[in-house]
């Protein structure tokens, strides 16, 4: 009796042993008391068209954790940007966005988790592209996505960000590049994001020498507007600005034709019959400018390209100091971000027209005169029938040409016309976003300053002159050029 016990007991044994052996080989048997089952990751972001691997964990009443991904019955609903497999691949649909449920079960256990597939980054930029950086003081990197779907978006937070060799700077998780004092080199910047990356060449030097001659504005307020005005230019209202930089010169051709040149060689433009549009940039589709103009005379900037092979943009001989024309919105800034620049807001650029000294005009001494500017008269000093050499005419207190006459300059604020009825007392930017990209929903841009084809009282400091692009700009404006500003740190 005691052995026929204990021949029963060894088989128990053994069987048991045989048991724990298969759940330890294959860990979803129910002897394993699984209690709960749990998707992993739980939370879930991808974009269109790209894979992710779930993991179905079941969880013991002690704490166990059992890989159960191959024994789980998967599913998804809606089935209508994605579908799993068997093994757990969820699988998101090219071009589709929306969100997916995924379930995952394992006999009567249930887990799910969203899933979201949010647009696919078909180029991705960082800006800016070339810049040069005192040692000490830090630069904001931005990184800009654009979509297959044609829509662009800045995305510094969500890409990942290094630095290399990182001898003379560091750099953030949201891109704010710091230098080092003391130290000097040329830092490359790498941004990644989705399965796109970029990358940007910043030079550090304890003195460098700035891409542009720049005039220093310290923080302070100025009266804004004038009463005896147009209806556009009142109230005149109290505006606070912190301290900013802005060129000393109007953008000339020689540095825009520079610029086309590194752009198109980067891929960040196209040059179609004498137009230049932007291309996997912050601005894509956008015309930036148009270089050859049946009608306008003989062009400023050419291309010696050919087809097949890259050129490089050039500038008919003896206007490479003349202030750039025929600009658009999107081409003055596209040229602004990509060295780190920026386009002056309207208030900044009136505060420095004004000097401080609420001018009537941005000259020497805020009079009017064919001595003093270049306006649509000639004669005296201005012997000009288009645009003069930037810095022919003295400048204003400040040190700033040409901030009346020459050529329009484009300001970064979105048009409105009673703006200044609700400006803001601080750093008014306009009613735009303080980011652009795109197209923007307005497509009137202020031009201030007056130009070569302008009188007296289009030259004003306070005047708002406009361009309306989609009418203007199937004849690029002549007389449209910008200057460059920049924030002080």
């Amino acid at each position: 009796m005691f052995k026929a016990l204990y021949f029963l007991w060894f088989l128990w044994g053994i069987l048991i042993f045989s048991l724990l052996l298969t759940c330890k080989n294959n860990p979803v048997d129910t002897d394993k008391n699984i209690v709960a089952i749990q998707i992993e990751p739980g939370m879930n972001e991808i974009y269109s068209g790209s894979i992710i691997q779930f993991t179905a964990i079941g969880l013991t009443g002690s704490g166990e954790r059992i890989d159960l991904t191959t024994e789980t019955t998967w599913l998804n609903t809606p089935v209508l940007v994605g579908t799993i497999d068997e093994n757990g691949i969820f699988r998101s649909v090219n071009l589709v966005t929306g969100i997916e449920t995924v379930f995952a079960r394992y006999g009567e256990l249930i887990d799910s988790v969203a899933v979201t597939i949010t647009k696919r980054a078909s180029f991705f930029s960082v800006l800016p592209r070339v810049n040069k950086l005192m040692a000490g003081r830090s630069l904001q990197c931005q990184a800009v996505a654009a979509y297959q779907d044609g829509s662009q978006a800045y995305v510094s937070e969500l890409a990942k960000w290094s630095v290399s060799p990182g001898t003379a700077a560091t750099i953030d998780s949201l891109g704010n590049l710091r230098s080092i004092s003391g130290r000097s080199g040329i830092e490359i910047v790498t941004a990644s994001y989705q399965s796109e990356s970029a990358t940007a060449e910043i030079t550090i030097e304890e003195n460098p020498v700035s891409i542009f001659e720049m005039v220093t504005i310290p923080a302070g307020s100025f009266s804004m507007g004038s009463e005896s005005g147009a209806e556009n230019e009142r109230p005149v209202h109290s505006v606070f600005l912190d301290s900013y930089e802005v060129g000393k010169y109007e953008v000339t051709n020689a540095q825009y034709a520079a610029y086309l040149t590194e752009a198109l060689h980067l891929d960040e433009i196209r040059h179609e019959d004498g137009f230049i549009f932007g291309k996997n940039a912050p601005h894509q589709y956008a015309m930036y400018t148009r270089i050859n103009q049946p009608g306008l005379g003989q062009p400023f900037i050419i291309y010696n390209g050919s087809p097949g092979e890259l050129g490089d943009f050039v500038v008919r001989s003896g206007y490479e100091n003349h202030p750039v024309g025929r600009m658009t919105w999107y081409g003055a800034k596209a040229f602004c971000d990509f060295y780190g620049y920026r386009l002056p807001t309207e208030a900044e650029w009136e505060r420095a027209c004004r000097a401080d000294q609420n001018l009537e005009y941005g000259t020497k001494d805020g009079t009017i005169s064919p001595d003093l500017a270049n306006l649509a008269e000639t004669s005296g000093a201005d012997i000009y029938e288009t645009g003069a050499p930037v810095g022919s005419f003295p400048a204003n207190p400040l040190g700033i040409f040409d901030m009346c006459g020459n050529v329009d300059e484009i300001v970064f604020d979105e048009w409105a016309a009673d703006f200044y009825q609700h400006s803001p007392a601080e750093n008014p930017i306009g009613p735009g976003e303080p980011l652009w990209t795109g197209l923007a929903d307005a497509d009137i841009t202020i031009i201030r300053g007056g130009s070569w084809l302008r009188n007296a009282i289009g030259s004003r400091s306070t005047t708002r002159n406009i361009i309306d692009e989609p009418h203007d700009n199937v004849v690029i404006v002549e007389w449209a050029g910008f200057r460059v500003a920049r924030s002080v740190n």
